[in-house]
């Protein structure tokens, strides 16, 4: 059993470790940096005009993110003139368009890990659809714990509510995985494992190295680079551990909905070209 188990530690460390893994995490990388003004553009709209206190977004954002960083440029998008309702949709729009691009490339890696032929243009608006919906979740989840005092230990119910939120982005993101338990493993590895930089990645930065002095204006800079890169590491980690541990049925015999409609438009597509 415990061999077992260590193989499959072993296969999912490969997997990670890969020159496709590592090509990937450096993408995924990438696409949270690209992503993050235009997802802190959105929440900042709407939590400052619907939702909640802002605070909450910044507080949140400052375990992985410089507060030199996300600070004045939350107070910047407070006092842009946004009233108008057209210019708050647009810059939603494009927003939304731009950080679609992080889950969109998750979505080309698990089409790739899991062979699944679909075209670009349907992960493309997938992504769109999926990071919608996940904002609006993430959203709702700020709002109860908020608005509502859990009689349990804030440790326990952010770890809690962050392997939840994963188990259900890895249940999005692949063609395999059908039910929550083909995904529990990575999401509390990556819930833990986000909690824990959370904790102690600033903690370890300001006491035992030296960015501040090495780097000067741009430390903060390079603080966010670490940051996201290690976010898109443990994340991509506990991705490896659902495959290497998935014991489900055969994914050909459970087509998800995007794969059904990918089949579908292709067969459209070619009885148009037939005719």
């Amino acid at each position: 059993m415990f061999r077992k188990f260590m193989r499959r530690i072993i296969y999912a460390y490969k997997m990670v470790t890969s020159h496709e893994g590592r090509l990937f995490t450096y993408a995924f990388a990438y696409s949270l940096i690209i992503g993050i003004a235009p997802f802190l553009i959105v929440a900042v709209l709407l939590a400052s005009r619907f939702w909640f206190n802002v605070d909450t977004i910044v507080n949140f954002m400052s375990y992985y993110i410089p507060e030199d960083l996300i600070i004045p440029f939350v107070t910047y998008i407070k006092t842009v003139e946004t009233g108008d309702i057209v210019v708050i949709a647009s810059l939603a729009v494009v927003s939304l368009w731009v950080a679609s691009r992080t889950v969109y490339s998750f979505l080309l890696e698990s089409s790739r890990v899991d062979s699944v032929g679909i075209e670009n243009f349907v992960l493309r608006v997938a992504a769109l659809l999926y990071l919608v919906f996940f904002i609006l979740l993430v959203g709702a989840v700020v709002f109860v714990l908020s608005y509502f005092s859990l009689p349990i230990i804030p440790i326990i119910t952010y770890f809690a509510v962050a392997s939840i939120l994963l188990m259900i982005f890895y249940r999005m993101m692949s063609f395999r995985f059908t039910t929550f338990q083909d995904v529990w493993i990575g999401g509390v590895f990556a819930g833990g494992g986000l909690l824990a930089l959370g904790k102690l990645f600033f903690s370890y930065i300001n006491d035992y190295t030296n960015y501040q002095s090495i780097y000067g204006p741009m430390a903060s800079i390079m603080i966010l680079l670490i940051s996201v890169y290690m976010i898109s590491w443990i994340v991509y980690a506990g991705y490896c551990l659902n495959i290497s541990f998935y014991r489900g049925e055969n994914r050909n015999d459970k087509k998800k909905w995007l794969e059904r409609l990918a089949i579908s438009g292709r067969n459209w597509l070619e009885g148009i070209r037939s005719r």
